[in-house]
């Protein structure tokens, strides 16, 4: 997994389980969503930023089980 952000230093770079496996949600691209191909057929507005201070837009998805 990547992008997370739950622990400040993340078990799993170690090779250690993690340690909020319960709370823990993978990034887009960890299980093979091409986000940039997704938010362009969704119609929403995404580029390749070019400067720090530049605008973000961010998108999140839902996890069903």
């Amino acid at each position: 997994m990547s992008d997370c952000a739950l622990c400040a230093d993340c078990a799993g770079k170690s090779g250690e389980p993690c340690r909020n496996e319960k709370e823990a949600r993978p990034a887009f691209h960890s299980v093979g969503i091409d986000v940039m191909g997704t938010v362009k057929k969704l119609g929403l507005p995404l580029k390749a930023l070019r400067e720090p201070e530049e605008e973000q837009n961010w998108y999140a998805a839902v996890w069903l089980n």
